[in-house]
């Protein structure tokens, strides 16, 4: 990547076989700061931008010619994430992506239900029809929960579009004919998703009201049709997966699931 030669100054690295080699890190504000509430990794990074090159182990600086870094970070306030030091900040050029709106979001869910649904496991295309008013069921919810619960109540209460990813991608584990079961697994996926994560019994009252409210306005679908049933991996194995090291799940009777785990 780099080659390393000396000049008049000492030793520099240079790009190897480029003009320019850029260098990406990401997630810079992972580290946990040390005792003096400093992170390793950004008082490299401040060596670097400050001065063109660092020090190494024996305290000689290497130089840098024609290295660009660029670095992501989310925000501190996610979980897992730390506050950087101004020092560094007020040193670099800054850009804050925010993330899409919903309106945004629905020609992208749109499209990955379209690919998703026109799956021989999951109707062979005969659903595809109405994958644009499930992305909005998926959107709206996601928008509701994220208003109704925030870092403000609970740090892990971070809702992020990568759930509706997930969410979206894990039909393929379902064996899906036409629509009931659809539903069926898109409301117990998104219980999985969102509701797991709720700390008390009150907050997951709140999401079922908003949940089902949801179904029944932009699916049509009545609630009082909803199956008591559980959905396992275990009663699906020796199947070949739709996804390749990922299980299929299996829909199981409530009756049937509580006499399993007896």
């Amino acid at each position: 990547m780099c080659a390393q030669s000396t000049n008049s100054q000492g030793r520099v690295y240079r790009p190897k076989e480029c003009q320019r080699l850029i260098i990406y890190l990401k997630d810079i504000n992972l580290p946990r700061p040390d005792k003096y509430d400093t992170i390793q990794l950004i008082s490299f990074l401040q060596q670097i931008v400050c001065y063109q090159g660092f020090y190494d182990h024996n305290l000689d600086f290497v130089a840098m010619e024609r290295i660009s870094i660029v670095a992501s970070m989310n925000p501190s306030t996610t979980i897992g994430r730390h506050k950087i030091t101004t020092r560094f900040t007020a040193n670099v050029k800054l850009a804050y992506m925010d993330y899409p709106t919903q309106e945004e979001l629905l020609p992208v869910y749109n499209l990955y239900l379209k690919t998703i649904l026109s799956h021989p496991r999951l109707g062979d295309g005969k659903l595809a029809g109405s994958t644009r008013r499930l992305a909005g069921f998926m959107i709206d919810l996601f928008g509701e929960i994220k208003q109704k619960f925030s870092v403000d109540d609970h740090r892990h209460y971070s809702f992020t579009p990568r759930m509706i990813s997930s969410l979206v991608f894990q039909l393929l584990r379902y064996e899906i004919p036409d629509a009931g079961p659809l539903i069926a697994a898109m409301i117990y996926e998104t219980q999985r998703v969102y509701r797991d994560r709720l700390v008390d019994r009150q907050s997951k009252k709140q999401f079922d009201q908003i949940l089902f409210k949801r179904v029944q306005a932009d699916l049509k679908f009545p609630v009082n049709k909803l199956e008591d049933v559980y959905f396992l991996s275990k009663i699906t194995q020796g199947q070949e997966p739709a996804t390749k090291g990922i299980p299929n799940m299996g829909k199981l009777p409530k009756k049937d699931f509580m006499q399993m785990i007896e």
